[in-house]
């Protein structure tokens, strides 16, 4: 598969991008982006297990492909649909 960059605009809390990808009016893969916002100030948990806790909540019909490390409180995570 091809790898390709692309700019998103930046979302406001608790929202999330879908990208569909399409070839032939068909889709072939969808990906979600999601911003987690890490309560730093007002949690006891680190941050790994802050990530792990909110994957665990993610919904099921998507895996994991990617977290980032964008900042102090902002963690974007790349999801990918699962094929049925």
């Amino acid at each position: 598969m091809r790898e390709v960059k692309i700019l998103i605009p930046d979302t406001d809390d608790n929202e999330s991008v879908d990208i569909k990808v399409v070839s032939k009016d068909q889709e072939i893969v969808s990906y979600r982006l999601e911003i987690l916002n890490y309560p730093k100030e007002s949690t006891t948990k680190s941050r790994a297990e802050f990530v792990k806790d909110s994957i665990d909540q993610i919904d099921p019909k998507f895996e994991v492909m990617e977290v980032g490390l964008e900042g102090d409180t902002k963690i974007p995570v790349l999801l990918r649909r699962i094929k049925k």
